[in-house]
Parts: C-alpha cells; structure tokens; sequence
C-alpha cells in the first residue's frame, strides 16, 4: 500500500522529495524527513478521525500542537541565538543596528533600547533578522541611496563603510553562534 498525500494525491515519498529540496539542511535530511512524517501522520489522522466520525478530533488536534509548539519554540530559541551572534558583533564593530527581530510580519511587541535599536517579535516565528542601518530592508540588501544620503558621522555607523575583516566577523557572528548553541546543549546534555 502507497501512502498518498490527502489533497494532491501523490506518494508521500515525492512530496518528501520535492519539499527538501526546498529547505535549508540545518538538522540534516534525516531531522528534516522525521519532522515532515510526524505532521504527514497527523494531518492523515486527522482526516480518518473526521471521515469517520464527522468532525475533528480533539486529540488529533493537541497531538499536533504538541510537536508545533515546542519546534516552534527551539526555532525561535536558535533563532535569537543566531540573531544575537549578528547583533552582538555588528555593535562590537560600530555598527548601527536599527532593528533585531525575531519573526517576519506585523509586529506583536517591541521596544526601542538606548542606543535607538527596535527590538521586536513578529508574528511569524520562522525566522528573524538584524536591520543595519544602511540597509533597504530586513534582509540585508544595501542600499546605496541610504549610504549617499547619510553625514559623515552616520557612514562610520554603516555596514557597508566598514573594512571587509569587520563584514566577514559580523556575517560569521550568526553561524558561530548556533555551533557554541550546540556545544553549550550537547555539554549540559552529556555531563
């Protein structure tokens, strides 16, 4: 028997396929495919309960909010973690953050710290960003209008008037932070 997925009626295994091939491997496939499972079974299960008993099962339902809600959660752990890394680097090398969010969308709650940074949570936790000043937007890209517009004493607040070695260590600062994220969780879970 096939296990077919419930709205394009094609073989789990393709649809497996087709949405990894769209996704970052942080975790590794194999992390990935077991998270794609877990929520598959649920929404088939879900559809049995409610074929067979015309509604949906309460069950079902807090089944599945009990792997959302804590991956969810972990994601907005490492998230912030990686944020931080960003943020905590860019400061370190005179960068002017204008904001550090952590999810895209409208804005749930924020405020603004001394040094004039946004801090703010989203609602779409699947993710975040760090805002420079010379940026266009939340994702990075620079702006070269922003930077000509700006005095002399803004530019040395720019992310892009700073030497390349200070880019480099503001762009690593994220990824570096999540590995000693992971020396930290793998040291207090083996000691």
């Amino acid at each position: 028997e096939v296990s077919l997925d419930l709205v394009s009626q094609r073989p789990l295994d393709d649809i497996y396929i087709d949405f990894c091939g769209l996704l970052p491997v942080v975790g590794g496939k194999k992390y990935i495919l077991g998270i794609i499972d877990r929520f598959s079974r649920y929404i088939r299960l879900t559809a049995v309960n409610s074929q067979v008993s015309g509604a949906h099962s309460l069950d079902t339902i807090f089944s599945f909010l009990s792997v959302l809600l804590p991956f969810l959660f972990v994601l907005t752990v490492v998230v912030f973690i990686h944020e931080l890394g960003h943020f905590l680097v860019a400061r370190w090398c005179g960068v002017k953050v204008q904001a550090f969010s952590i999810g895209f969308g409208r804005e749930i709650f924020g405020f603004y710290d001394r040094h004039g940074t946004r801090w703010r949570l989203a609602w779409i936790p699947l993710g975040g960003y760090v805002k420079f000043i010379d940026d266009e937007n939340g994702a990075s890209v620079p702006s070269r209008d922003a930077l000509q517009r700006m005095s002399d004493d803004e530019k040395q607040g720019a992310f892009q008037s700073k030497p390349i070695r200070q880019r480099a260590a503001v762009v690593a600062a994220g990824p570096i932070a999540n590995f000693l994220l992971a020396i930290v969780i793998f040291a207090g879970i083996y000691s």
